[in-house]
């Protein structure tokens, strides 16, 4: 088999390079055989010597692995109680509410770490046996020493099957209700007729028919001699869109209770009050979209490389 001249010599040499620095393990295998075939035998050793250097060691990888370091570090000392003036300088954090919730972020860098650990057969037994041990111990540990309510779930199954609810908090209440002022104990009706007025009589021929009650949409019709008031079992959050008798309207000005008050004409009214997407949902799920068009994105660039990579192997073409 003739030698490669020196033009082609360079050539080959320079792919072979351009594929060790691409660290992609087809593309390098196959310029290396090319290599292995034309080049001398001090050549074959130099070049299976960066070779196998440069197989050994990714690049990115020491990189992942301080990110991820760097994160494990921060979601643990953001748990610890050294870090509360944190809680309450940096904005927005008090959201988190319970620095436990932390350890959803820490169980990213952890799955990595474990993976990488367990990836060589001769100590992956060391470290699963070593990690259900730790995970098993941990699990008795708080199970036995939590604080645990036995009666909370049937007090609240009871509650919920006798139409009384449960008790709700003030950060999920809408703006102007204090939901200890709402009725717990007597099962209330989903749709009540008022006086038009406080101290004013209630219409003795009114009626009202539910004839759809939903979690995202309500629809009562409602009968009425004289103009009323209709009392939901509602709040008024902000999603709520009502309308009377295909008209938009505006809920009364809220109570104590900031339950949703509307008002009704004489004669009979159909009621429909929806659950819409408002501006904090609707951007919400815009990023949502961009991140999943993003990440196809990504792998089709990927993808696109590799394709590029394969169909440059074997491009080194020598003539005998």
């Amino acid at each position: 088999m003739e030698r490669l001249n020196a033009q082609d010599y360079d050539a080959a040499i320079a792919k072979f390079q351009e594929a060790l620095s691409a660290r992609n393990g087809k593309f390098a295998d196959a310029h290396f055989q090319m290599a292995m075939a034309y080049f001398d035998s001090d050549r074959i050793a130099e070049a299976t010597k960066e070779y196998d250097a440069a197989a050994d060691q990714n690049p990115e990888e020491p990189k992942m692995w301080r990110v991820l370091l760097l994160l494990a570090a921060a979601a643990t000392l953001m748990m610890l109680k050294s870090t509360a003036i944190l809680w309450d300088v940096l904005p927005k954090l008090r959201f988190v509410q319970f620095p436990w919730r932390w350890m959803s972020i820490l169980a990213m860098p952890f799955a990595w770490f474990l993976a990488a650990a367990t990836s060589r057969p001769r100590y992956r037994w060391i470290w699963v046996s070593m990690t259900i041990a730790v995970l098993a111990a941990t699990g008795i540990f708080f199970v036995r020493n939590t604080w645990w309510d036995a009666d909370d779930v049937p007090t609240l199954q009871f509650t919920i099957a006798h139409g009384q609810g449960f008790e709700g908090t003030d950060e999920y209440d809408p703006v102007g209700d204090d939901h200890y002022n709402l009725p717990t104990k007597i099962p209330q009706p989903r749709a009540v007729i008022l006086s038009v007025r406080e101290g004013l009589p209630v219409p003795d021929a009114a009626r009202v028919f539910v004839e759809r009650w939903t979690a995202e949409e309500k629809i009562i019709r409602v009968v009425s001699p004289e103009p009323a008031r209709l009392a939901l079992r509602l709040l008024n959050y902000p999603a709520w869109k009502i309308q009377v008798n295909d008209s938009t309207i505006s809920p009364e000005q809220p109570t104590d209770t900031n339950q949703m008050m509307l008002p009704i004409p004489s004669g009979q009214s159909t009621i429909r009050v929806r659950f819409t997407r408002t501006l904090d949902r609707a951007l919400g799920l815009l990023l949502s979209l961009l991140s999943a068009l993003l990440a196809v994105a990504l792998l089709a660039v990927a993808h696109f490389h590799s394709s590029v990579d394969n169909a440059n192997v074997g491009e080194i073409s020598v003539q005998p």
